[in-house]
């Protein structure tokens, strides 16, 4: 997906650009490389940025999403995020119709912001979907509207749940391409809530669907967990096939006395994991990737209600660290404009050998790349429930071509450079457990 739906066109280069991002995976994450040495493609640094979704509950409009709309419109717009998530609605008042979707409208014209919306058969006046219903939601949602989404963790309900999600997303696929207005609109998969069921009670819905979808919480642990590879993503590909794949939810819960199954991280654990966990998805071919969510959605202060606790910004809009580091990364990496072809980098990192080194590169269309560093490790120890502190590794960044300068960036410390070379061939970097970015400009 793209700052708009997308044409049947880039749907098939999007199928090949995320079987190439997995390819080049099986390459790039191994767990220990005596030493990386590359002619490297860069990707799109707007790609990236524009893989970057975020939660939203606008449509909760006696919460903080509703309340104190101006601060949640003036935090969307300062992260600098173009794609929301929110359950579509069809409310049974005029008013409240009128004042959710009057502010999805305002957040796509006057600041960029585009929704997907899942529609779902619990919501009133959405138990079942037709042309008329679907056709009623596009018209309020004007353009606003990016994607529609089936029916969310409809697994958690027991019974016959799988049968009903299957006739409820064939109806809502079909209601969507029969209706000329909506026709373009792309349709994502339902997604699938753990504990997850076996891989033979998932429906293959692949059929009614343009993308596949996941909902894929580290559950506390490091984004390049094992669950992602071993079950989220084979569960997503069960239930859509092969096409692209997007997480419409993914997180971390801040509950630390939250004591089931899915367990919480620090805050400051979290400002780590959450620029990682994007970079993570992006090698893996993920299209988008939306975070759960921007705002915490009640106040808890015992910090034991693991629902309350997943937000950017804490429940009275005060920021998180993920919340400054992601703005920061955004403001670095963002290059609106229209699609360009990348260039390589022949660069190698680690004469002693490098362990735990993840990265990408990206490139701006002035030339310059961004070789994103990171050590892809536990920060958090869950049994303890204590912050991990993590030795930095020291790398040698070897650069086999020009370069005029290099400067190095730590979104989570500051959107400021931290240190500048002037025409470098080696650089002596220390990689931390959160992003370290290297901004490398050629020589002309």
């Amino acid at each position: 997906m793209g700052k708009e739906a997308l044409t049947a066109a880039q749907k098939i280069r999007s199928k090949w650009a995320a079987l190439a991002a997995a390819l080049v995976v099986l390459v790039v994450l191994a767990l220990v490389i005596t030493s990386l040495s590359f002619t490297e493609a860069a990707r799109e640094s707007d790609e990236f940025v524009d893989s970057i979704g975020v939660n939203t509950h606008l449509h909760f409009l006696d919460g903080p999403y509703g309340d104190r709309y101006p601060l949640v419109r003036e935090k969307l717009s300062d992260l600098g995020v173009r794609h929301a998530r929110n359950g579509g609605i069809i409310a049974p008042s005029p008013a409240a119709n009128d004042l959710f979707y009057g502010r999805l409208r305002e957040l796509a014209q006057e600041e960029g912001v585009h929704f997907n919306l899942s529609l779902d058969p619990r919501r009133q006046n959405l138990g079942s979907v037709d042309e008329e219903r679907v056709g009623r939601v596009a018209r309020m949602a004007g353009p606003a509207l990016e994607s529609f989404e089936g029916p969310n963790e409809l697994n958690k309900e027991g019974g016959d749940w799988a049968s009903t999600l299957a006739a409820y997303q064939e109806d809502l696929y079909r209601a969507v391409k029969s209706n000329p207005s909506t026709s373009d609109v792309p349709v994502l998969g339902p997604a699938i809530a753990k504990p997850y069921p076996s891989i033979g009670e998932v429906p293959d819905l692949s059929a009614y669907s343009d993308y596949a979808n996941m909902h894929s919480y580290p559950g506390g642990r490091n984004p390049n967990a094992r669950n992602l590879d071993n079950e989220s993503i084979p569960l997503a590909r069960k239930i859509g096939g092969n096409d692209p794949i997007v997480a419409t939810e993914t997180g971390y819960t801040n509950a630390l006395a939250y004591g089931d199954h899915h367990r919480p991280v620090s805050e400051r654990a979290m400002g780590k994991y959450v620029p990682r966990l994007l970079f993570e998805y992006f090698n893996r071919g993920v299209q988008r990737t939306y975070l759960y969510e921007l705002m915490d959605q009640r106040p808890d202060p015992d910090k034991d209600e693991r629902d309350d606790n997943f937000g950017l910004l804490r429940y009275d809009g005060t920021e998180k660290p993920a919340y400054g580091a992601l703005e920061n990364l955004i403001g670095l990496l963002e290059d609106p404009g229209p699609r360009f072809e990348t260039g390589s980098l022949d660069y190698s990192l680690g004469d002693e050998g490098v362990k735990n080194i993840h990265h990408t590169l990206l490139q701006k269309r002035d030339g310059r790349f961004y070789l994103v560093l990171w050590q892809e490790v536990s920060s958090y120890n869950r049994d303890t429930e204590r912050d991990l502190y993590v030795e930095p590794q020291r790398v040698q960044l070897t650069l086999d071509e020009p370069i005029k300068a290099a400067n190095l960036y730590q979104p989570n410390r500051s959107a400021s450079r931290i240190k500048t070379y002037t025409a470098p061939e080696r650089i002596t970097l220390d990689v931390p457990d959160e992003l370290l970015v290297i901004e490398l400009v050629p020589s002309d």
